[in-house]
């Protein structure tokens, strides 16, 4: 062979070789699709074109570490990050992408508003876990951001806004509050913006979530007090203690929408989250007004009690709750009708009150009796916790399943921990100076995942969703629509379904995990105000406790072929084959001939949902049985088998997931 030939077969090798380090990388499996919070968790990823890796992530955090094993290949050691569905990234060149779900507990902070710190709770075992984390001074209120990756504190004779990493519960630079006295805060649904109300020169700012840069301000001309901000993100109200006014902003521009004057000394807003109405409390007037925020108009002045500080809507956004602080009661209005329909005594000097997730009971901590009252909220009966609740106790928060609610005691520097079960305090935690605030951090959504093994028209196809998994807690519930009008709810993962008719359908998966987080945002509509306890104006303003999403949902198309079927009963197995000294990780397939359909020639077999990485090849004169050999153990295979018709035609696959052992 000559040289110019030896030097031919040199490009040729080495086009090969850049060709297959420049493919771009797809992403076939991972093993485990679940890990801690905590990070430090082994992913095994299948695919290729993963020769030439660059980076691995988990969500916006890189890998602590990652190695390319082959081409097809490689391992990442996850990173620490909050309960989350996140995208697993490779990058190659290109990037390819799969969801993998960190898995832990919610984040409870405590504000302390003369310590300068906050305090963090375990949800789970009731202590306080930690150093307190400093912030600036006066810390007052608490926002998280809808994704929960963030907390932004602020800091109220500090005149600043403290960004929290809540991953490692560390913070960054403090932002300008563009005002002074900076207490209530909104973030916007998207997490682009975050609204803070600067009390003592009437300065309305927005601020960009990632860096903290003015994106506008507006003068109300007096005390802005709360804020609530439409579920869209569109508008921000605001009420202004001093100008007697209810403001209107659009949120992009801070331009002016409308304004209104209503009662005395507005305290509190919620927002319906239809956005046709918002409720206002004025305190020194004792009557709550009900305005459109588009408009502005004033639909009716419903009269309460004395000195309303507080108010709630329950989820249904049937009845809305205010606490009047100087009546000693609650007066629940029906929102169809605007009219109080019922009067529920408390205890002495109530300042706030919290509505369950669930919207069974209400909570309202009794400032001077030092109790909390707990209200049935469908027959408005009242029960009182006493022991275990500390001096003072104002604020309170709730975790997005229910199952606990937190009292703050300021007065004694504490949090009681109530089950809300059997409304009993689980425990009472001693925090920082005046804790004036408890946020809780909002739930995710879940991740839908589903394989489907398929039948022929007539028989059932069935579907599996055991690959759903939800960051915090379980999947409770998972709706199917299987595409040809007939849809399901079960409370477990596994259905069966039979089509009529050979066609393609679309099949949809919706879960929705027990905290009931699914794919909608929910707001927690309540809102509160004092002026009284110290020289601090403790507020609070409506967050989001559900973060709901995209991945709690998934499609895939089914195809119900009239010629060539599946083949029917297909089973999987791992085995272990011995060879001299050597051991083969076995998965072996098993199926049956379709009894529908034209002749079945042959049978091939794939890793891929797309049907392009083929396994192998069975003769339908052969036993109907395939070994795929030197599989990795504890990896889950999925295989997807189809039919070959004599004619040629091609079945829908059969689709089964193998975990090689």
């Amino acid at each position: 062979m000559n040289r110019n030939c030896f030097s031919m077969l040199g490009l040729l090798f080495f086009t090969a070789i850049a060709g297959s380090i420049a493919a771009d990388p797809s992403i076939t499996s991972i093993a485990p699709s679940v890990g801690t919070s905590s990070g430090g968790t082994t992913v095994t990823i299948h695919g290729s074109g993963f020769i030439g890796t660059s980076a691995v992530s988990f969500g916006t955090e890189p890998a602590t570490s990652f190695n390319v094993v082959s081409d097809s290949e490689l391992t990442a050691v996850s990173p620490p990050y909050i309960p989350h569905v996140v995208s697993l990234t490779v990058t190659s060149g290109a990037q390819a992408s799969t969801y993998y779900v960190y898995q832990g507990n919610w984040q409870v902070y405590i504000a302390n508003g003369s310590g300068n710190t906050l305090s963090v709770i375990d949800p789970v075992s009731d202590v306080v876990v930690g150093s307190p984390i400093s912030v600036g001074a006066n810390p007052c209120y608490i926002a998280f951001t809808p994704d929960g990756t963030r907390a932004f504190v602020s800091n109220e004779t500090g005149n600043t806004l403290t960004p929290v990493n809540t991953t490692t519960n560390t913070t960054t630079s403090s932002f300008l509050s563009e005002g002074t006295f900076p207490n209530a805060l909104v973030m916007n649904p998207d997490s682009s913006a975050i609204y803070l109300a600067n009390d003592n020169d009437g300065i309305i700012a927005a601020l960009d979530t990632a860096g903290g840069s003015s994106l506008w301000t507006y003068s109300t001309g007096g005390n802005p007090s709360t804020l609530a901000i439409t579920p869209g993100g569109d508008l921000l109200g605001i009420t202004d203690t001093s100008t007697q006014e209810v403001i209107f902003l659009n949120t992009s521009t801070g331009f002016l929408n409308n304004q209104i004057t209503v009662g005395v000394a507005q305290d509190c807003i919620v927002l319906d989250p239809d956005t046709t109405k918002a409720y206002v409390t004025n305190n020194n007037s004792g009557s709550v007004s009900v305005i459109n925020p588009y408009t502005g108009t004033s639909a009716t002045s419903v009269t309460v009690g004395s000195n309303p500080t507080a108010l709630a809507l329950t989820p249904d956004r049937s009845k809305l709750y205010v606490v009047n602080a100087g009546d000693n009661n609650v007066s629940v209005i029906d929102t169809g009708s605007n009219t109080v329909t019922d009067t529920v005594s408390v205890g002495v000097s109530p300042k706030n009150i919290v509505i369950v997730p669930r919207g069974t009971k209400g909570y309202v901590a009794n400032n001077t009796s030092g109790t909390v009252s707990v209200i049935d909220i469908s027959d408005n009966s009242v029960s009182t916790v006493s022991t275990g609740i500390g001096s003072n106790p104002y604020a309170l928060g709730v975790l997005p399943d229910g199952s606990k609610a937190y009292v703050v005691n300021s007065g004694s520097d504490s949090v009681s921990i109530i089950d809300t079960d059997t409304d009993t305090v689980n425990a009472t935690l001693s925090v920082g100076v005046f804790p004036c605030c408890v946020a809780v951090s909002p739930d995710q959504a879940p991740l839908a995942s589903f394989f489907y093994q398929i039948g022929s028209v007539g028989q059932p196809t069935t579907f599996d969703a055991s690959a759903s998994a939800s960051p915090v807690g379980t999947i409770a519930s998972y709706s199917w629509n299987f595409g040809d009008g007939v849809t399901l709810e079960t409370s477990g993962p596994t259905t069966s379904h039979t089509y009529a008719a050979a066609g393609t359908y679309e099949v949809t998966l919706t879960v929705t995990n027990s905290a009931g987080t699914s794919t909608e945002q929910i707001f927690n509509h309540s809102s509160s105000r004092d002026f009284n306890m110290t020289s601090l104006a403790v507020t609070g303003s409506e967050t989001i406790s559900h973060n709901g999403g995209p991945t709690a949902t998934t499609t895939q198309n089914l195809i119900l072929s009239s010629s060539a079927f599946p083949p029917r009963n297909l089973e999987g197995r791992s085995t272990k084959v011995k060879f001299l000294t050597q051991r083969d990780l076995v998965n072996v397939l098993k199926w049956q001939a379709p009894q529908e359909g034209e002749t079945p020639y042959l049978y091939r077999i794939y890793r891929d949902s797309s049907l392009t990485d083929l396994a192998g090849v069975v003769s339908s004169g052969r036993p109907l049985k395939f070994w795929d050999h030197n599989r990795k153990s504890g990896v889950v295979n999925l295989y997807y088998v189809v039919t070959v018709s004599k004619s040629g035609s091609v079945s829908a696959p059969a689709s089964i997931a193998v975990t090689s052992r």
